[in-house]
């Protein structure tokens, strides 16, 4: 659901908090390591790296973390601060703000999904293959009603009754 970016900056924003300029320097430095490790193994072997992850898609992590790194950096710079306060970086906020509306909405979605799936549960999907003549005319009952074949036979279902003897039997009615 997240991008390489958007991980990165949420994890930036958590561990960069109260850091000074220089252990935000050295984290530049790390992510610049991590990322050109990752990316080697990746160009060397096809295989997944320690971590069981493509070593493809961690360089890709820490090249966004280095990145967002660089970007707090400057911020803290630009700004006068001693340390990086996340609630002050008014970007950070907003990215992290857009990621929480998109998550929320991703478990409405999700919970939605669920509920139509329960719901489906006591449903009965059918499949028909009527004979030509029965196909006809059960199209002109529909047509006469207004109504679709499928409305036809689901009404007709409604209405149907198994007697103790086994037998089904359906009142005579008018489909609507």
């Amino acid at each position: 659901m997240w991008s390489s970016e958007d991980r990165a900056r949420d994890v930036v924003r958590r561990q960069g908090r109260g850091l000074s300029i220089s252990a935000l320097q050295d984290k530049v430095a790390e992510a610049v390591v991590r990322a050109g490790k990752f990316r080697e193994q990746a160009a060397s072997s096809g295989d997944l790296g320690v971590f069981g992850r493509d070593p493809q898609e961690l360089a890709q992590i820490w090249a966004a973390r280095h990145v967002e790194w660089k970007r707090i950096v400057a911020l803290v710079e630009d700004s006068g601060q001693n340390t990086y306060d996340p609630e002050l970086d008014r970007e950070g906020t907003g990215w992290a703000r857009e990621r929480e509306r998109r998550r929320l909405g991703a478990l409405e979605r999700h919970e939605g999904w669920l509920v139509q799936r329960r719901e489906q549960l006591d449903e009965l999907h059918v499949e028909l293959w009527l004979t030509a003549d029965t196909s006809r005319r059960l199209g002109a009952i529909a047509d006469g009603a207004g109504l679709i074949p499928e409305q036809v036979l689901s009404q007709l279902a409604d209405r149907a009754r198994m007697n103790d003897d086994g037998t089904v039997t359906v009142e005579p009615f008018t489909p609507h």
